[in-house]
């Protein structure tokens, strides 16, 4: 039978709950009764952009016009008493530090570049941010994870064996603005926690994440987990599961709220395995296995509709780290151990596919409501399995440089 649970925690106004559903064939009592359908036609992906801000905040154009009169220059450079032939000259390579600026605001955006103060502010600002951001870009390199079938062949779930509790944070991170590196804190104050984990979480530079859709950041996260727990990495995204499967049920399910409510797996009436069928993925002859998770967040304010970020990030974290209640059966979809090694590429198996969709609603009060639906596919290909992986998107990970 499949496996269905629900949990959900309240909270001034946002709501957070989700769904696990696994089905391995020795326990499906419907596939022998399946059908293989006709491969459904591909439809162009539609991803909407993860719902987190991009700091992409530019200075305008400066206006560099040196007036011909350096005594006119009141805001930036006090005239000098030696004679100045060449102000524009003096300007480059004499900084001013004899008076207080005039405008003392503009006097604190020059301060940042530790060199000898130009007279230009704006024009320092252009030049400052390629020497700022190089350290960072170089922050962060490509990670090959080294786990393999030996090591994922030790690991013992003992958060889940001890019966660890639930290790919280505040839903209303939802509607608050997240950077990388606060998702790694949030990730790796619960790895203190659990004593199956030591690696702390590294996420690529803010740029490339803010680039990633629900799919990408949802496989790395996922499998950042899995490898730093000696657990081989899920090969990629398969595009055919996530327009096909996953991306028209987060959209009917946003369309369809009472019926998620009663049945987050079967809100349209079938249940995952079915689903997936529409696309070729058929559980005892392609595929070996099929899991999906599923998570909702909900946020109302008074005068404008919330925004959410991010919940792809808080998604994987309550299943990983928040699932005692549903018997932690969204962790071990994520930390699956024994897919059989049969298909793509080696010490990697499994496809996943996740998509977030959105949905506003204002009520007969006047309340501005924001729902976040979040729903994550994964199967275990066979070696029968007829794709060729030329449409599988592969992420990759990343490790802090030395």
């Amino acid at each position: 039978m499949l496996k269905q649970s629900l949990y959900s925690i309240l909270t001034i106004s946002i709501l957070l709950s989700g769904c696990g559903d696994s089905t391995i064939p020795e326990s499906d009592q419907e596939s022998s009764t399946y059908k293989k359908p006709s491969q459904s036609q591909k439809t162009s992906p539609k991803i909407e952009s993860p719902s987190n801000p991009k700091q992409q905040d530019k200075t305008t154009s400066p206006q560099t016009s040196t007036p011909a009169k350096p005594q006119q220059e009141n805001k930036t450079t006090p005239p000098k008493t030696s004679t100045p032939s060449k102000p524009q000259q003096e300007d480059k390579t004499t900084p001013p530090k004899t008076s207080t600026p005039s405008n003392p605001k503009q006097d604190e955006e020059t301060t940042p570049p530790q060199t000898s103060t130009p007279s230009n502010p704006k024009q320092d600002e252009e030049t400052t941010p390629p020497q700022t951001s190089t350290p960072t870009q170089s922050s962060r390199v490509l990670y090959e994870c080294p786990a393999t079938l030996k090591s994922e062949e030790k690991f013992k779930d003992t958060f889940i064996s001890q019966r660890k509790e639930d290790i919280d944070f505040s839903s209303s991170k939802a509607t608050e603005t997240m950077t990388v590196s606060d998702i790694e804190a949030l990730f790796n104050k619960a790895h203190k926690e659990d004593p199956t984990i030591s690696k702390n979480l590294v996420l690529p530079e803010q740029s490339v994440w803010d680039k990633m859709d629900a799919s990408e950041k949802t496989l790395y996260l996922v499998n950042w987990e899995r490898c730093a727990r000696g657990l081989r990495l899920f090969e990629g995204i398969d595009h055919d599961l996530e327009q096909g499967v996953t991306r028209k049920y987060a959209e009917y399910v946003a369309n369809h709220h009472t019926a998620f409510r009663e049945s987050a797996h079967r809100a349209d009436g079938r249940s995952p395995g079915e689903r997936m069928e529409d696309v070729g993925i058929i559980l005892g002859e392609n595929s070996e296995m099929y899991s999906e998770n599923v998570a909702y967040f909900r946020a109302t304010f008074s005068s404008k509709y919330p925004v959410m970020y991010e919940v792809e990030a808080l998604s994987v974290y309550a299943w990983m780290y928040k699932d005692k209640d549903d018997d932690y059966g969204h962790r071990e979809f994520i930390l699956r151990t024994g897919l059989h090694e049969n298909s793509g590429l080696k010490n990697q198996e499994g496809l996943i596919a996740a998509y977030t969709e959105i949905k506003h609603e204002k009520d007969s009060r006047g309340y501005y409501t924001t729902r976040a639906y979040i729903i994550m596919d994964g199967f275990d290909p066979t070696s029968d399995w007829d794709n060729n992986l030329a449409h599988t998107k592969r992420v990759p990970l990343y490790k802090k440089a030395k």
